[in-house]
């Protein structure tokens, strides 16, 4: 029985066991060998380059499997087209793989400067460029020499200089035509004044204007340069002088009135209206929000205004308009009968601005002219009522009543152009006799714009 057990319970190999931990054994030496070549960074010294070839230095440092780097520079006392630096220097010891930064001396073209003084500036240019320097700068200043002539010159003479230098001249502007003393100005009249220094020889004038005056105005209160300085005849003098009560104006409070209104304020102040900005904002309230300057200006000074166009009942401008006549007289209710109008679904070609659009640009209908335009040109009677919510809406342009003076001269293209519930339209576009008033009645349905242009210029809109 007992026998029977033993022959049944498995025997141990050892030998085999002995096999397979022997194999682990080698397999981790092995791996270990192999990791720590592989991380392994051999350490050399670096040797000297200097003096070598290009072609040699790379060699030898791919060799040591280094990585050479490069570069010209310019050594005077070093073998031309030779190593001449290198960074690690020689003996360091660096890792393979590491970069090392190798300087090839390769000199410029060295040039004793020549001398150029006396030359005319064309010669001397010449002469330069052919070196091959550059000419870098050229002043002027008064001298005895004649005019032309250089006088004096950078690299100095005999300075060695290479293609990378830039060469500075100073050219004789001859001698100052004469040199005298400021005379004392003030409390002459900028009349005399002038008549005074252009007896000395000067003519370089400016006047400016200096306050305000009630009882000496045009009156030399100050002077650049002052009474004693040196003068020639190309010094900028300056001379200021109060202006006369006269010749100022005090601009208006525009805050809060329409348009219309502004340019009569404007007009009896001895100003005119200039860009005419609109916004739309519901917060403010119509009309006049802002404008500039403001106080006291000269006379006939564009006084700029930005205008609240939300709840505004007037029409609408975005010109730069002249003083207009101080009582303009109503467009004549009879004119021209305009072509007749296209549909009303009819769209325009021409993109136009929305009202709310912004402009400060003085708009020109014809070279040299500016235009003139005051409310005239909007509706002058009631609208009439008409059927599926439409409404009749009599147009009159009058460039008489306008005071125009360009379009009374010259043929100029209108149109007239609608923007309402029917979508957008052209009904009045062609090309107007000089002072020919053009009138007409559009259908407007629901609530709409009507917009007016010369020679394509925005004139009008308003919502009628």
């Amino acid at each position: 029985m007992s026998r029977t057990l033993e022959r049944s319970r498995p025997r141990t190999n050892w030998g085999r066991v002995l096999v397979v931990f022997l194999g682990l054994i080698l397999t981790g030496v092995l791996i270990f060998l192999t990791l720590s070549r592989y991380f392994a960074v051999t350490e050399i010294r670096l040797p000297n380059l200097i003096g070598l070839s290009r072609e040699d230095a790379d060699k030898i440092l791919a060799d040591l499997k280094l990585e050479p780097v490069f570069f010209s520079e310019d050594i005077s006392d070093a073998i031309v087209n030779a190593v001449s630096s290198q960074s690690p220097q020689a003996g360091t010891i660096v890792r393979q793989g590491r970069s090392v930064a190798v300087g090839i001396n390769r000199p410029e073209l060295r040039i004793t400067m020549p001398s150029v003084i006396d030359m005319s500036l064309s010669n001397a240019s010449t002469m330069i460029n052919n070196l091959g320097l550059d000419l870098a700068e050229v002043s002027y200043q008064y001298s005895d020499l004649e005019a032309g002539r250089i006088l004096a010159q950078e690299p100095l003479v005999g300075a060695v200089a290479s293609i990378s230098t830039k060469v500075s001249l100073v050219i004789s502007r001859g001698p100052e035509a004469f040199r005298t003393t400021m005379p004392n100005l003030k409390g002459l009249t900028i009349d005399a004044a002038k008549s005074r220094l252009r007896d000395l020889g000067v003519s370089r004038i400016e006047t400016t204007s200096a306050g305000i005056s009630f009882d000496k105005p045009g009156l030399i209160t100050a002077q650049v340069p002052e009474a004693g300085g040196s003068v020639t005849q190309g010094t900028h003098v300056i001379l200021s002088a109060p202006l006369s009560t006269q010749a100022i104006s005090q601009v208006p409070q525009l805050n809060g009135i329409p348009l219309s209104q502004v340019q009569m304020q404007l007009n009896a102040a001895g100003l005119r209206i200039g860009a005419v900005t609109y916004i739309s904002d519901p917060a403010q309230s119509p009309g006049v929000v802002s404008f500039k300057p403001s106080g006291y200006t000269l006379r006939d000074t564009p006084v700029e205004v930005v205008v609240n166009q939300a709840g505004l009942a007037e029409p609408i401008t975005n010109l730069s308009v002249a003083p207009a006549p101080s009582s303009p007289t109503p467009a004549p209710s009879q004119a021209v009968t305009p072509p007749p109008n296209p549909s009303p679904g009819q769209p325009s070609s021409v993109p136009t601005p929305t009202p709310n659009s912004t402009s400060t640009s003085t708009p020109q209908i014809s070279a040299g002219q500016t235009t003139t335009t005051t409310p005239s040109s909007s509706p002058t009677s009631p609208t009439t009522a008409a059927s599926s919510g439409s409404r009749q809406v009599p147009i009159t342009f009058n460039p008489a009543e306008l005071g125009i003076p360009s379009l009374m001269e010259q043929s100029y293209k209108f149109k007239l152009m609608i923007a309402d519930d029917q979508g957008e339209r052209t009904v009045v576009e062609r090309i107007v006799s000089p002072g020919e008033p053009v009138s007409a009645n559009v259908t407007i349905y629901g609530e709409g714009t009507v917009r007016t242009y010369i020679n394509d210029l925005l004139y009008e809109a308003w919502k009628p």
